[in-house]
């Protein structure tokens, strides 16, 4: 019997479908990036004109055969512009990449994405970046150090965010995860959790849900999605 052997071209990044590439990475990002968490951000395209609102129709109560009253939504064009990018290369010797098996190409990916979520996070909270979200953001200094102090910092934090027109509904905590573990470890009277639904992976306060990130240390920060 013959055999015929051929050769092949060795494959590259570019030999793959770009739409692939995209979206296996933003799924091993979206643990460590808080803005791909938020599920009630909104995602817009680039450079593309939509729609936004400003403030909604309103409804009323109405008598039996009384006229309805008229409102109107409040309706603004926007466009997201191109801003810098956030990115990563990471470098590898051939013999690491020549090691049998997938484990080292996981391991390589999960770091990658590591590291460019905490680049991400620290563009996305950083007050003094423009465009963050916690630039020109209203703070307030915090009084936090037992059950009390965090209860009553999480309630300011409401009340600013009330104040400035957001919507408590689609709020979300930002936390680092040793504050996030603090809080889970505070108890009240009789010893019993004073916000059982927290801990140091995220989870939950005043039943908002809580995101956890390193860059959010020395922050409670509290998010109306609706508004990203």
């Amino acid at each position: 019997a013959t055999r015929l052997l051929k050769a092949v071209p060795g494959l590259h990044l570019g030999s793959l479908p770009a739409d692939t590439i995209t979206a296996d990475f933003m799924a091993a990002l979206r643990p460590y990036a808080v803005l791909s968490r938020l599920d009630k951000a909104r995602r817009v395209p680039t450079k593309t004109r939509v729609i936004a609102f400003g403030a909604g129709a309103a409804a009323f109560r109405v008598g039996e055969r009384k006229p309805i009253p008229i409102s109107r939504a409040s309706l603004v064009g926007i466009q997201i512009d191109s801003k810098p990018k956030v990115a990563g290369v990471s470098l590898a010797t051939r013999e690491l990449l020549a090691v049998p098996g997938i484990e080292t190409d996981i391991a390589l990916g999960l770091d990658l994405a590591a590291a460019t979520g905490a680049a991400e996070d620290a563009v996305f909270l950083d007050p003094t970046v423009t465009g963050s979200i916690l630039n020109g953001a209203p703070t307030a200094v915090s009084v936090g150090v037992n059950t009390t102090g965090v209860d009553a910092d999480l309630q300011k934090a409401i009340e600013l965010l009330l104040a400035a027109g957001g919507d408590l509904r689609d709020a979300a905590w930002v936390l680092s995860p040793a504050a996030a573990a603090k809080v889970a470890g505070l108890r009240g009277t009789g010893g019993a959790a004073s916000f059982p639904g927290s801990g140091p992976n995220g989870g939950e306060l005043l039943g908002l849900p809580a995101l956890t990130s390193a860059t959010a240390a020395g922050k409670l920060i509290l998010i109306d999605q609706s508004g990203i």
